[in-house]
């Protein structure tokens, strides 16, 4: 399979294999700050190339599984596939949404700030909901808050 960009299995592949070489020599934990850094990246490439082949080979059981349905004559199968592919359409949705926020800074913590204004009481409860809206929309992508005022 031939990627590019950040999905490019075959740089990845091969780094992934040099890091597992490196984590089996003898002094590799002789440094454990490098040895740490090495096994994020080993862990976070490794999660990568699943969130490549894990799809496609799910989408490729479901085309079988359905060439086979059809070949039986077997149509009550078809819910089930159907599930099988949302559940795919799902999980490249969070690939695709991780994809977008894979710049070197997107991992570093963000400070938002609400300010209700001049407005009164109508601008204060709008600056709440915001704050709220936020606050559970980082709650639902898993994301941690601190309120700092």
């Amino acid at each position: 399979m031939r990627c590019a960009g950040v999905f490019d299995c075959d740089a990845k592949a091969a780094r992934l294999h040099e890091l597992e070489a490196l984590s089996a020599e003898g002094d590799f934990w002789l440094d454990a700050d490098r040895a740490q850094k090495l096994m994020k990246e080993r862990g976070d490439i490794a999660a990568d190339l699943a969130n490549v082949d894990e799809p496609a080979a799910a989408v490729r059981d479901v085309r079988d599984m359905a060439d086979l349905a059809e070949l039986e004559g077997e149509t009550g199968i078809i819910d089930d596939l159907q599930r099988q592919l949302d559940e795919v359409a799902a999980r490249l949705d969070a690939v695709e949404f991780a994809r977008t926020m894979s710049g070197h800074t997107d991992k570093s913590p963000a400070i938002l700030q609400i300010n209700a204004g001049a407005g009164g009481t109508e601008s204060a409860d709008w600056a709440w909901m915001l704050l709220r809206m936020y606050t559970r929309w980082c709650e639902t992508l898993g994301l941690n808050v601190e309120f700092l005022d």
